[in-house]
């Protein structure tokens, strides 16, 4: 149902800078506006000649939510009110320190009411100095009990003076403060009288703000606003009140016995807290002090804007920029702005306007202020270098964010991010960074980080891995952690996550410290175990080690720096064995590192080549246990040094030509912070499942499904955050884990790509994160380019033709390369040998028969046994070797292959 125009109320930008005030059709608050207005209205008509009357009316509400401006609109509309005169606004923190509030409050009365004589002097039939005179007499009883109130003494008048006119004196004085409120109220009579009006409305802002000053004002208002004549209304949060008056409840203790009875040897001999006891004091003296000053009925909270728009009245607020512009409602304007920050999946939108809604008036404002440039029926356009932080600057500061770090250099906001949710131990609930905590100083920083980290990106599209480095990565590991492990002695520390390091370096870190916990039998981790390198281990044959395949003079440098990208090594601290491995993270954060060095550099067409180089490098990284028995790298493996050849071709020059082509094509496209961490969490979760249930015995196929994987992680969730509900439910894509094969995958993609050609979906359009990421020439070199259906549908969705990327492909090469063996201690699954396996008695030709039923059962390859001569008996040997460690001779192998020969076990198979 729509809302009726007098239910809609506008907020201008270019002119809400400060407080004003509204006329009652516009005023936000409406509700309550009317509310106020009618109390008021009756007190004029019911509670004039009430005595001990306390006609005080409460505005609460936070700082910035809007009261001043509640003020002005009331004093606004009551101005023309025939029965009531509205006195000047009164800010006690406005007031000079030796002035007080009752003084203040008299002179403006006096002044309306001199205004008013002096304009009738003119006109004898309005004039009457009697009236004036009774009127002046008042005053002047009045003013000779204004000394007994705090802070207004005359000691001083009276300290050279003689005794007996003092004595005369000071006991009129006595007398006349004794009739402070009664001569008060005569004093409202008779200005009231002359003013034509039957009651004054005494509005006060900002009382609760010093302690000092806002107590006089509560205390004048019950020991002398005992009387209809005077209406009161009073704005401040009730928190701030509430502190207020148990100070200066506390105060009437006095120092001395509190400080006694609060001491430790009181309350130890006295075997009693009777601290306690005065709390309970406070607290309930300070109760029945608001009940009495600020009674409940005729207390307002002014609501936050969330509670405003969802309230059944079913108020619009409209936003525009100036007064004749376009106008849009804010609910409608602020999912256009997070649209444009990429935030488009309704449960994150809801989170982010709860967030901002429920914020002070004042804060909304400044938001929208500085972000929106221009509302037009056809759409809002956005500052792309807008410096939010300054609008929730104090909760920032609050939370300890290096504000000026993240301003100044955006390269290091995934640090603070990172930090920030650390320090709060938030790390596994905030890391989509939506404010949905409890603490409105956290829920301030994730939300201004978020933004942030949407605007860097523009510019900065590394901080896409460097997020998936810092903080996804990390986020989705520490489930395998005790309770209560510190990331910040653990993981964080040892990693340098926190330090703008190489990319590639602190993944690595972070997956062999991951890998070689204590805990890793729990570790269905990344990392893909492989046989040694052979030119390292210094042993003949092995032709499925990685480097046998890549250092082929027939493979390109490019191809090898590819092959090479995604290993590692780790190294055990004390031994000088380690392990290889492959992992796709690794490769990604290669990938950004490749993206950081073009995004930061000065010249955004500097070689690539000597990047390329590094990251291609393997490195080893620290294991935290000792090597197992069966390490898979030999001790003199460990040099350090790279095992790449160091001559080059054209073809690294073209990868970097289509690198640097591919880097530009999201050149100035927002993301939000949730999308990639949906993304990254599926692809985790998927990776996790390939690895555990994966059957493959060569890396290439295993690699293949990894990066089909990660783009299917990446695709759906792009679905899921920039397509409508009505889409996604159209799509229906398939969110199931790929262990075997790319099908699901390519279904998800054709669904796509079916839905646009109906026009059902614009997903051409705003899926360009998904198209970016599958166009992407490094993965692309390692998926299977002979799956047709495959290469086709990649090819119609992503509109491009890979076939120039077909030379620098790696997947045949790597499936030459056989994965390794999984073994006790040594797996990435921790998997255990069968006894046999190990069993020394199996050397024997007595059982060997029984060795060949173990070896079919396990469907051992026998082929190895074959006897193909004496130079290609060494790679089987080895293989051999690796599954069954009591074969470890060469003769012995050779007995069992004679034994295979003599029964003719492959002539009858």
């Amino acid at each position: 149902m729509e809302p009726k125009k007098d239910n809609i109320s506008t907020i201008i930008l270019n002119e809400s800078t400060n407080a004003k005030r509204f006329d009652p059709d516009s005023i936000i608050h409406k509700q309550q506006f009317k509310s106020v207005i009618s109390t008021i209205n009756n007190f004029v008509e019911n509670d004039l000649e009430s005595e001990y009357a306390h006609n005080t009316i409460t505005l609460l509400g936070t700082r910035g939510s809007g009261k001043t401006s509640f003020l002005l609109s009331i004093k606004e509309s009551l101005k023309k009110n025939k029965e009531i005169k509205v006195l000047k606004i009164i800010d006690p923190t406005l007031i000079e320190e030796k002035g007080h509030v009752f003084l203040n409050l008299i002179s403006s009365v006096c002044d309306l009411v001199k205004k008013h004589l002096s304009s009738c002097r003119c006109n004898p039939d309005l004039f009457d100095k009697e009236v004036e005179n009774q009127w002046k007499k008042s005053v002047t009883k009045l003013a000779s009990g204004l000394p007994s109130i705090d802070h207004l003494s005359r000691d001083l008048e009276f300290a050279w003076q003689d005794p007996e006119y003092v004595m005369e004196n000071e006991l009129r004085a006595v007398g006349a403060a004794q009739n402070l409120s009664d001569n008060f109220k005569l004093f409202l009579d008779r200005s009231l009288e002359i003013l034509d009006k039957k009651a004054f409305l005494v509005l006060f802002d900002d009382i609760d703000v010093d302690s000092s000053k806002g107590y006089a004002v509560l205390e004048t208002i019950r020991k002398y606003f005992t009387t209809g004549k005077i209406i009161t209304v009073l704005s401040g949060d009730f928190k701030l009140y509430n502190s207020l008056i148990r100070q200066s409840k506390w105060k009437n203790f006095g120092t001395d016995i509190l400080q006694f009875e609060a001491s430790k040897e009181y309350q130890t001999n006295s075997n009693n807290s009777r601290i306690r006891y005065y709390d309970d004091m406070v607290t309930d003296l300070t109760s029945q002090y608001l009940l009495k000053i600020m009674q409940p009925q005729y207390r307002y909270q002014l609501e936050t804007v969330y509670s405003t728009l969802n309230s059944m009245n079913k108020l619009q607020i409209d936003v525009q920029v100036d007064r004749n512009g376009d106008s849009l409602s804010l609910e409608k304007t602020l999912q256009k702005v997070f649209s444009q920050l990429g935030i488009n999946n309704g449960y994150q939108l809801e989170s982010q306007k709860h967030f901002l809604l429920n914020q002070p008036l004042r804060t909304i404002v400044h938001f929208l202020q500085r972000i929106v440039i221009s509302i037009t029926e056809e759409r809002l356009e956005l500052n792309d270098n807008v410096n939010i932080v300054s609008v929730l600057l104090a909760d920032l500061y609050e939370k300890n964010i290096n504000i000026e770090s993240i301003v100044n250099s955006p390269k290091f906001i995934n640090i603070e991010i990172l930090k920030l949710l650390v320090r709060d131990g938030q790390l596994k609930e905030l890391y989509q960074l939506s404010p949905t905590s409890t603490d409105n100083s956290l829920n301030a920083g994730v939300f201004s980080l978020n933004i942030l980290f949407s605007t860097a990106i523009t510019k900065y599209r590394f901080l896409i891995f460097d997020y998936l480095v810092r903080i996804s990565y990390l986020r989705n590991i520490i489930d395998y952690y005790p309770e209560g492990y510190s990331l910040k002695s653990g993981l964080v520390k040892e990693s340098g996550v926190m330090n703008d390091l190489v990319l590639r370096d602190i993944m690595n870190t972070l997956q062999v410290f991951h890998f070689s916990t204590k805990n890793k039998h729990n570790n269905i981790g990344s990392l893909i175990s492989l046989p040694g390198l052979k030119k390292i281990s210094k042993k003949s044959g092995l032709d499925n080690r990685l480097d046998t395949i890549l250092d082929n003079k027939d493979v390109s440098s490019a191809q090898r720096i590819i092959g090479y990208m995604p290993c590692l090594a780790g190294e055990y601290l004390y031994s000088n064995q380690g392990e290889l491995f492959y992992s796709f993270y690794t490769l990604l954060s290669a990938i950004g590192e490749l993206l950081k060095r073009y995004d930061l550099s000065v010249d955004k067409d500097a070689n690539l080549e000597l990047a390329f180089s590094e990251l291609s490098q393997i490195r080893y990284y620290s294991m935290q246990e000792q090597a197992p028995s069966d390490s898979t790298v030999d001790e003199d493996e460990n040099d350090g040094e790279t095992v790449l050849s160091e001559r080059k071709d054209e073809d690294i020059s073209v990868l970097s030509e289509v690198v640097n082509e591919w880097m530009e094509e999201f050149n100035e496209n927002r993301l939000s912070v949730h999308q990639l961490g949906k993304s990254f969490t599926r692809f985790y979760v998927g990776l996790s499942n390939l690895m555990k249930s994966h059957n493959e015995k060569k890396l290439g196929k295993l690699f293949h499904l990894c990066v089909i994987n990660f783009m299917n992680s990446i695709l759906i969730e792009d679905v899921r955050e920039n397509l409508s509900i009505g889409a996604s439910q159209v799509l229906d894509l398939n969110h199931s884990n790929m262990v075997s094969s790319e099908k699901i995958f390519v279904d998800n993609l054709n669904k796509v790509i079916v839905s646009a050609e109906k026009g059902e979906t614009d997903g051409s359009v705003k899926l360009r994160f998904s198209k970016w990421i599958m166009k992407c020439p490094i993965l692309i070199s390692y998926i299977d380019g002979s799956k047709t259906e495959l290469m086709g549908s990649l090819r119609e969705f992503c509109e491009m033709d890979f076939l120039s990327l077909t030379k620098f492909n790696v997947y045949q090469l790597l499936e030459e390369v056989l994965l390794q063996t999984k073994k006790e201690g040594g797996s990435s699954k921790g998997g255990k040998l069968a006894k046999w396996k190990t069993d020394p008695s199996y050397i024997k030709k007595s059982k060997y028969d029984e060795l060949i039923k173990f070896l079919e059962n396990d469907e051992f390859n026998m082929d190895l046994f074959r006897d193909r001569g004496s130079s290609e008996n060494k790679p089987n040997n080895n293989t051999i070797r690796e599954n069954l460690p009591f074969l470890q001779k060469s003769e012995h192998i050779r007995n069992f292959r004679n034994h295979l020969k003599e029964i003719k076990y492959f002539e009858e198979r």
